[in-house]
């Protein structure tokens, strides 16, 4: 298991990233403090705060809210991103948070299976508001967004009060190779921001 890492590069297809050298940006040392996460709140509000941390939060902030994250990865001069556990990117911009990723497929494969996880960030019981979970039936998710119906298919985007939500949907498959459904795997928020 990596315990402690000092170089994290990571393939994410929207965002190019450099290598970033941990002992630049914060010694990465994660050690998961159950106390943090116990009584914490496992709701994500696209227009307002992920498990308790608002879009726009500092830094500084972040890391006092989470601990020290399992990686970080310099996308530019003046983006950052903090992975935590091997399921949660939270991406800052200006030092503010502007963007979120959750899902399973953040980082290489072989690499996850080498990293030690995080008891809560790597728990897939996240409700993203309005009542989104992981699993929905497409057609469910539509009936909860209160959206009119469109074919189901791999993504789905919509715009909330203070960003742009992409919902991502992985296909489950019948007898005859045909798509029966497709369920919600993942998604991202792209906070508008101040």
């Amino acid at each position: 298991m990596i315990r402690s890492a000092t170089i994290l590069v990571l393939a994410l297809s929207p965002l190019s990233a450099n290598v970033v050298i941990a002992s630049d940006a914060i010694n990465l040392n994660p050690q998961y403090n159950h106390a943090k996460f116990a009584a914490r709140d496992r709701t994500i509000d696209p227009d307002g705060s992920i498990y308790g941390v608002k879009f726009g939060a500092t830094e500084k902030q972040i890391l006092e809210a989470f601990g020290v994250p399992n990686g970080v990865i310099a996308i530019s001069d003046s983006r950052k991103a903090f992975l935590y556990g091997k399921s949660h990117l939270f991406a800052l911009r200006g030092g503010k948070l502007r963007e979120l990723r959750v899902g399973d497929h953040l980082i290489d494969w072989e690499l996850a299976k080498q990293m030690e996880g995080n008891p809560f960030f790597d728990r897939s019981d996240w409700v993203l508001s309005p009542g989104l979970k992981k699993g929905m039936d497409f057609n469910d998710v539509q009936k909860v967004l209160g959206r009119s119906k469109a074919e189901p298919t791999y993504q789905l985007t919509y715009d909330s009060k203070e960003g742009s939500v992409t919902l991502n949907f992985s296909s489950v498959s019948g007898p005859d190779a045909k798509p029966e459904g497709y369920h919600l795997s993942s998604f991202s928020i792209l906070s508008y921001g101040q």
